[in-house]
């Protein structure tokens, strides 16, 4: 559950439930301010399949776009909550398209949005900071069909993972990105830090400067990369379906 609380249209009908399962202790909070009985709550985390997500296997090629460079990947479905025009935004004023790094936005879109409403929404956040897609050929909008394990071979492929999301229910893109051995800039809301852990750096979502000085410093100090690698593998293994 992203938010803060719940809907009040949803009270009624959880009364009629003698035990409600939640992902983390954060939905917990926001069911018991909603009005749910404590009683009622149990905390059950979501897993993830650490057999396909791992640091070892094959690599997925990323669009010919971002060959040579190193990729920053964000996996979301294309909505405003997953803080892209934030992340947009830092990118392009941190990394010049010289500069041999990539961005790479792997997006669904459940709510049917023509791509080219897509390039649009993204092509505005730029022009708020004088740049544009055309401008930048190191950032690449990703609509393909994956399956999990070219999902594990494409976090395998890039240089670190990035969302600044300003809420998640649990937080899987992280999670699955920590198993595969990916260094991880997150968001500092929700349920996103108690799942993270001290395994990924965390970040106001709203803070572009922070986020912009988090990859700057995952792309330029590989012992604290290193040492995020690390922190991830054995964060994202308690969270393990075996």
């Amino acid at each position: 559950f992203e938010t803060d609380r719940i809907p009040d249209s949803w009270w009624p009908l959880l009364q009629g439930y003698d035990e409600i399962w939640v992902l983390c202790e954060h939905n917990r909070r926001s069911f018991i301010r909603g009005g749910v009985a404590p009683e009622k709550l149990r905390v059950v985390p979501a897993f993830i399949d650490t057999e396909v997500f791992c640091p070892d296997g094959p690599r997925l090629a990323t669009p010919r776009e971002l060959l040579g460079r190193q990729v920053f990947l964000s996996v979301f479905d294309w909505q405003w909550r997953k803080g892209w025009d934030v992340l947009l935004s830092a990118y392009v004023q941190e990394f010049r398209p010289d500069e041999q790094t990539g961005l790479l936005l792997k997006i669904t879109r459940t709510n049917s949005i023509p791509m080219e409403a897509v390039r649009e929404q993204a092509d505005r956040v730029l022009r708020a900071v004088g740049q544009s897609l055309a401008d930048r050929p190191d950032i690449v909008l990703w609509d393909a069909v994956l399956s999990q394990s070219d999902m594990a071979s494409l976090y395998r492929s890039v240089f670190a993972f990035v969302l600044a999301s300003r809420g998640e229910g649990w937080g899987r893109p992280y999670m699955e990105a920590m198993a595969t051995g990916t260094p991880v800039v997150a968001s500092n809301r929700t349920s996103i830090p108690e799942v993270a852990g001290d395994a990924a750096v965390l970040v106001d979502p709203d803070d572009e400067g922070g986020m912009s000085d988090a990859m700057r410093r995952v792309l330029c100090d590989p012992a604290w990369r290193a040492e995020l690698v690390r922190c991830g593998i054995k964060r994202a293994s308690e969270f393990s379906w075996e």
